[in-house]
């Protein structure tokens, strides 16, 4: 797998998977458990794509992270309250979109993250990119490019083996 000088490049791997991947990321579901409490992120989405990303993301044993469009990006296990931003509202207003892409390059930036597996929107996975623009690494996009329904499809291939 090629190398390239940063994210700014749109070097994403669609479908492609990576051994050398640091960590997988994915990218939040509008829709969420109706709990009012606090819980942890990954189970604070919920959605039958969510609960396939959850199952591949599980099988791999390696860090997992959220990327909430409300907290950017959170450790899976980081209780947030339930919230009704989505990332196409988040990106609608430039202050939010600019404080959130500040968040996720800083935390990608402090934890040396190079190599990282993405699961998500379309939408999420070019504010991602934007966010780590000039940054060094790469993104990995394992499944095909499509929407929801081709991504269920990809995963229950996956999964089931």
């Amino acid at each position: 797998m090629p190398r390239f000088g940063g994210f700014q490049d749109l070097k994403v791997f669609q479908h492609s998977s990576c051994t050398r991947v640091e960590v997988m990321v994915l990218a939040a579901v509008k829709q969420q458990e109706a709990s009012p409490q606090r819980c942890p992120a990954l189970e604070r989405y919920g959605s039958k794509l969510w609960e396939l990303r959850c199952t591949y993301a599980a099988a791999f044993g390696i860090d997992t992270y959220v990327l909430s469009p409300k907290y950017g990006l959170i450790e899976w296990q980081r209780p947030i309250p339930p919230d009704n931003i989505s990332f196409e509202k988040m990106a609608s207003s430039p202050i939010l979109e600019d404080r959130w892409m500040r968040q996720v390059r800083s935390v990608v930036k402090g934890l040396g993250i190079r190599d990282l597996e993405f699961h998500g929107s379309q939408r999420a996975l070019s504010l991602l990119e934007k966010s780590l623009e000039g940054m060094d690494g790469e993104i990995h996009v394992p499944y095909p490019p499509g929407g929801a329904a081709q991504q269920m499809k990809w995963y229950r291939h996956i999964i089931s083996g």
